[in-house]
């Protein structure tokens, strides 16, 4: 049976899903500090920053998920095809780790001793 959505990108909104879940949740500490101050009640404060952490993070990462569903795995987050030339950037990125590791920038070769 044919899926509907490719895995490819079913496995892109799932790491889309956790990855923005997690960054919303580390507001929970913030989030619980204003709720404190607040609420003048610390385990009132608390429970309330911690269930609103948690809330934003599952719909946040569901926002994020559905977009990549919707719309596919942005261009950012693809591999580059591996048969393109080569750019300036890259060229001379390893000319310079070739002169680092002490060899011959231009064709790699290890020199004699």
């Amino acid at each position: 049976m044919t899926a509907v959505i490719p895995a490819d990108i079913t496995a892109a909104a799932q790491r889309g899903f956790i990855r923005t879940a997690c960054q919303s949740l580390s507001s929970a500490i913030p989030t619980a500090a204003v709720a404190v101050s607040l609420s003048g009640d610390w385990a009132l404060g608390v429970g309330l920053g911690v269930a609103s952490a948690v809330v934003t993070a599952v719909l946040a990462g569901a926002a994020s998920a559905l977009s990549i569903v919707a719309k596919g795995i942005p261009e950012a987050y693809q591999a580059p095809p591996v048969d393109r030339p080569l750019t300036a950037d890259e060229r001379s990125i390893i000319r310079d780790l070739r002169l680092l590791e002490g060899r011959d920038p231009d064709s790699g070769a290890v020199p004699e001793p």
